[in-house]
């Protein structure tokens, strides 16, 4: 006990320690930062509690030790299980010659987009550039901090990229991944091929699992690079998302 002690312990120093790293890296512009400090402050309770239950010689009945080991195994399987998809999903799924990309939006500074967003559209430009038959689908409303929509932004990156504007359908009304896949369809034409959504690594299983749910046929993906720095959060709120998807049917 003593040493699982220790364990939460420095686990709540190194949750502290990375909310740190994300604030100076990104400031709060990150969704959820303070997630790490939520955890960092919950291990060091749990760290502070069971040195308080040593040296008190304090037991408990072995029905709540059974009723915690069962509760902490299913929480473990859980996350176990939705990284894994995660980190499956996030390798290509490349089709060639697809009629479309569905691109999803992601935060833009006033006019200029993330890096994140810019990951996407790179490999959106690339894809383009290769097959001149495939038309893209920019997907994203304007929120907080966006002078205009990340629909706007992406469709003004990829023409200065060199992709013909008439290639380019905006859809610039929704708020999450689930609407941009919605909407995103309703500008495709029916039974038209293939198609490919573009996103981040970490962001493809649940855009993929929410296009199959939306009815997408022949559904594929390209995969941007996810920011190292970055890669962890990124991948803890992933699974929280997924979760809440999967708990709200939308997956």
């Amino acid at each position: 006990m003593r040493k699982l002690s220790n364990i939460l312990f420095i686990a709540g120093l190194l949750n502290y320690l990375y909310a740190i790293i994300l604030i100076c890296y990104v400031g709060q512009k990150v969704s959820l930062w303070w997630i790490w400090l939520v955890a960092g402050t919950f291990f060091l309770f749990i760290a502070m509690a069971i040195k308080y239950t040593i040296r008190h010689n304090i037991t408990y009945p072995l029905g709540i030790k059974i009723g915690i080991g069962i509760f902490v195994t299913i929480c473990s399987l859980i996350f176990a299980v939705v990284f894994g998809n995660i980190l499956y999903y996030g390798q290509n799924k490349k089709i060639e010659n697809a009629n479309y990309l569905i691109v999803l939006g992601a935060k833009v500074n006033g006019t200029t987009v993330s890096r994140a967003l810019r990951y996407r559209l790179d490999e959106a430009v690339d894809y383009m550039l290769e097959y001149p038959e495939t038309k893209a689908i920019v997907s994203g409303g304007q929120g907080n901090g966006e002078d205009i929509s990340e629909a706007e932004a992406m469709f003004q990156y990829m023409v200065k990229q060199g992709i013909d504007a008439e290639r380019i359908l905006k859809e610039d009304t929704s708020t999450n991944t689930r609407e941009n896949i919605k909407n995103s369809i309703a500008l495709m034409e029916k039974n038209k091929g293939s198609t490919l959504i573009v996103t981040n690594s970490f962001h493809v299983y649940r855009a993929m699992e929410i296009g199959k749910k939306q009815g997408i046929e022949n559904l594929g993906s390209l995969s941007a690079p996810t920011d190292k720095i970055l890669w962890i959060h990124y991948h803890v709120r992933e699974v929280l998302a997924v979760i809440k998807y999967k708990l709200f049917g939308d997956i």
